[in-house]
């Protein structure tokens, strides 16, 4: 029977007695694919958020994502972002669309006045 060619949906497994043998397996069902962490920087995996393709990311040993997922849908944090500049969403209407495409502004909300 011929194999079936897919994108893996890497998920990190320990194996071993002592559980320190670290690799990616494929998740998919009838695939019995593993690909050990050193050689899966840039390997195509499926993103366990949205389920588009995407690559893993290069991380530091031990800080491996377990479930990889694409950069769309990584989280950013407060702290990762106070360096944007801050638009009011009333003046949307003064910026362009290049402006908004480009991702470089955080829009905020102004607070409602009380009466």
């Amino acid at each position: 029977m011929a194999r079936k060619r897919h994108i893996h949906k890497y998920q990190l497994r320990k194996l071993g007695k002592d559980k320190t043998y670290v690799v990616y397996a494929c998740m998919l069902p009838g695939c019995n694919h593993y690909l050990e962490v050193s050689l899966a920087f840039g390997k195509e995996t499926i993103c366990w958020r949205c389920g588009n393709v995407c690559t893993i990311p290069l991380r530091q040993t031990g800080r491996e994502l377990v479930k990889p997922h694409c950069v769309k849908c990584t989280k950013v944090y407060p702290h990762h972002r106070k360096d944007k500049p801050q638009i009011d969403v009333g003046k949307l209407e003064d910026l362009s669309l290049d402006d908004l495409l480009q991702g470089d502004i955080i829009l905020s909300i102004p607070d409602e006045e009380e009466d």
